[in-house]
């Protein structure tokens, strides 16, 4: 699902997709694989002013249940992006930084507003696909000079307890927002 926009003179590649299904959780198919990415923007990275790569501290990570050691830099060139391994084992999450707005998302036909909230100051929007053969879910804020999106992934349907995977997106976003700069 991609759509592109056309938002201050930059088009925007918007892509919320799973790479892969794994096995299903009462008929919903799992997302197997990180987004690649989750959410993708055709714009320079070159003036960003977050990397969640570089600026969520160990202790970020910890009080989001996410193994620090674990750091795995996703490969592109689009958005600043990292991964993580929670300690509960059954799921990763991706961590995105984009020089796009949270505007471009809610008026993306091919996504899902779950929710509008506020994170400690930062509008933030619970998102999903019209994808209905994926439980994906982004947790997406306004910092810095874009969008950090948060992207929990199942990689262990098998191992229990599952919960939510708003509910953890969620709960990591509250975790790292204090990193997060303002706009």
């Amino acid at each position: 699902m991609k759509k592109r926009f056309a938002g201050s003179g930059i088009a925007v590649a918007i892509a919320i997709t799973a790479s892969g299904c794994a096995n299903t959780t009462e008929g919903h198919a799992l997302a197997k694989e990180p987004p690649k990415p989750a959410l993708a923007a055709s714009v320079s990275t070159e003036s960003a002013d977050f990397d969640p790569c570089k600026d969520l501290s160990d202790d970020d990570l910890i009080d989001a249940d996410l193994r620090p050691s674990t750091k795995n830099t996703l490969p592109t060139t689009d958005s600043r992006a990292c991964r993580w391994e929670s300690y509960d084992g059954w799921y990763d999450v991706g961590i995105f930084a984009h020089d796009f707005g949270l505007d471009e998302l809610e008026d993306d036909p091919e996504v899902v507003v779950l929710g509008h909230l506020t994170l400690r100051g930062h509008r933030t929007l619970v998102l999903s696909s019209k994808d209905t053969h994926s439980d994906l879910c982004v947790v997406a804020m306004e910092g810095g000079s874009g969008t950090v999106a948060v992207v929990p992934y199942v990689i262990d349907s098998s191992t229990a307890p599952r919960e939510d995977l708003c509910d953890v997106a969620l709960t990591n976003a509250k975790a790292i927002v204090a990193a997060v700069p303002a706009v």
